[in-house]
């Protein structure tokens, strides 16, 4: 499966598109970010409303007073009511910005204001600076200050209301930059907002604002699941690897010790890529083990390849580059040698290379052992597979 991912993200068509779709949701970003205004918005947000002494059966003979007048005579209650005012918009709210014939203020309906209201802040100087005005007995303002985003205070009250009726919280004032001129109430019980509310909320032009950021965790929760899928996989590769590159260079050490050979450059780079070649299994048919080699290696290699025999004369050249071609797995040998530039050494090293190879590769035949592998293509995937019965490479005179 990981193998499959990277054979799609190397995909030119899909980096193309990828591309594209970048430069799209890049340029619609930009476009935002010129265009966009930031809003100037403040809440008004009911914390508690709760009676002071709440009584849930009527008794005759008992009464609550509050400065010497019964709230039983005239059917009243002590409510404390609570709300925050925060601003929850984008911009910072300076002292100028507010009207000064309509500060920012709240009024009770059905509700008298009993006692100067107790106000506490996000920040130390909210309680130093924030005054609360009379502007009648249901409604106080409060005195301008700079809200930056995000900022808030509580504002904690004593309200004799009528024991029937609620007691309705109304937002005065006016901001410059609120849509609507003056707060809004939200007269729900503040809550812990989610983190999913957090991550979705948001309109049309935000969300098409957050789609790089959706682009990017897309693809990296992809690759994450990919990885976490395959792990197992590349643990058994793995180990199936190491085995069988153990089997590989004790067949080495036996052909070295049967037939008393003596090291050469080109038996070295023949032992190299018998026993060191790493082999990834998967079953492409069903019924039957391949093994896929690494393209990226492949193409490192064939790359070297022929920047090193640049220089080497022509019919040389044609020569192991065809040797090359039709014999793939060739490349990774040669692009191991440090290829002579002269003539002479360069035929001397092909015919070793292949005297040698040809020797070896009738031991392996004839021991029953596995010999190199080839590659051929089969629906644009290279895959390795052993010839049955002759030998790998048959290098033309």
């Amino acid at each position: 499966m990981f193998n499959s991912l990277v054979a799609i993200v190397n995909n030119p068509k899909v980096n193309a598109a990828i591309t594209i779709i970048g430069l799209v949701i890049g340029g619609i970003g930009l476009l935002l970010t010129f265009y966009y205004t930031k809003k100037t918005d403040i809440v008004y947000q009911l914390i508690s409303d709760s009676y002071v002494i709440e009584i849930k059966e009527k008794i005759s003979k008992l009464d609550v007073l509050y400065d010497g007048r019964s709230l039983k005579a005239s059917n009243q209650t002590l409510r404390m009511i609570v709300f925050s005012v925060t601003n929850s918009g984008e911009n910072t709210i300076r002292i100028g910005d507010y009207d000064q014939k309509l500060p920012l203020g709240v009024s009770f309906d059905n509700g008298e204001i009993l006692e100067e209201p107790k106000i506490s802040g996000s920040k130390e100087y909210f309680s130093e600076k924030l005054e609360p005005h009379f502007l009648s007995k249901s409604s106080v303002s409060f005195s301008p200050i700079i809200l930056e985003p995000s900022d808030y205070f509580t504002v904690t009250v004593l309200v004799l209301a009528s024991d029937n009726n609620p007691v309705k919280i109304i937002p005065t004032g006016v901001i410059a930059g609120l849509e609507s001129g003056s707060p809004r109430l939200l007269d729900n019980i503040k809550k812990e907002e989610s983190f999913f509310n957090k991550a979705v909320n948001g309109g049309f032009l935000v969300q098409v604002a957050r789609m790089p950021i959706y682009t990017i965790a897309f693809f990296v929760a992809l690759i994450t699941l990919s990885g976490l899928v395959s792990f197992p996989q590349s643990i058994a590769f793995y180990r199936e690897d190491k085995r069988f590159r153990c089997e590989r260079i004790g067949v080495v050490n036996k052909y070295i010790s049967v037939n008393k050979i003596k090291y050469s450059a080109a038996l070295e780079y023949i032992f190299l890529e018998y026993s060191d070649r790493r082999l990834f299994y998967f079953s492409d048919t069903g019924d039957k083990p391949g093994s896929l080699f690494d393209l990226r290696d492949l193409t490192n290699k064939m790359t070297d390849l022929y920047s090193g025999i640049e220089q080497v004369p022509n019919p040389v050249k044609e020569k192991l580059v065809s040797l090359v071609e039709s014999r793939g797995v060739w490349q990774a040998v040669l692009r191991l040698c440090n290829v002579p530039t002269q003539f002479n050494d360069q035929i001397a090293f092909v015919k070793e290379l292949q005297f040698e190879l040809n020797k070896f590769v009738e031991y392996l035949i004839q021991n029953d052992y596995p010999i190199l592998y080839s590659m051929r293509d089969e629906s644009g995937v290279r895959f390795l597979e052993p010839y049955s019965g002759k030998p790998d490479f048959n290098w033309e005179s």
